[in-house]
């Protein structure tokens, strides 16, 4: 890896929980000397930091919105589904009486509205986070992959 790949590709990693905008973090990270194609700077700084793609359009969507295939990036599915749903889960442990948020995915044939999709979510995920004794409180979307070359 080039030199300058490496310094920035460190840099961004090292940003990911400052909570910094993806072009604020490829902003410090061209200055301190790493650079490297801004659309890889860009992936990368996503990766490390929990985003995907067209998430900030998404998350502005309303919950009867289907998201617009402009907003869908187009991938080589690991399942043979049409699509992989990306969110932010929120668990409550009632135990504890907290509530932990993490990144989670599921794929489905159906494209639906982000609304429907936390109930997908749900209805598929509930045991296995009921074996865990923890509660499903909300699914955010936050991104959506198309198979590429199926039908949508």
């Amino acid at each position: 890896m080039p030199l300058a790949r490496s310094i920035g590709y460190n840099i961004l990693q090292g940003l990911a929980g400052e909570r910094l905008t993806l072009g604020k973090m490829i902003s410090i990270a061209r200055q301190a000397g790493g650079g490297y194609r801004y659309q890889d700077m860009l992936e990368d700084a996503r990766k490390f930091t929990g985003r995907v793609k067209y998430q900030t359009q998404i998350e502005r969507l309303g919950y009867d919105a289907v998201v617009p295939k402009a907003f869908m990036v187009e991938a080589e599915l690991e399942q043979t589904a049409k699509y992989r749903v990306f969110g932010q889960v929120t668990l409550y442990d009632e135990e504890t009486d907290t509530y932990l948020t993490q990144n989670a995915s599921f794929y489905t044939d159906d494209l639906d509205t982000v609304g429907n999709y936390g109930q997908a979510f749900e209805d598929f995920y509930a045991g296995r986070y009921e074996q865990e004794d923890l509660e499903i409180a909300e699914f955010k979307q936050t991104g959506i992959e198309h198979n590429r070359g199926w039908d949508y």
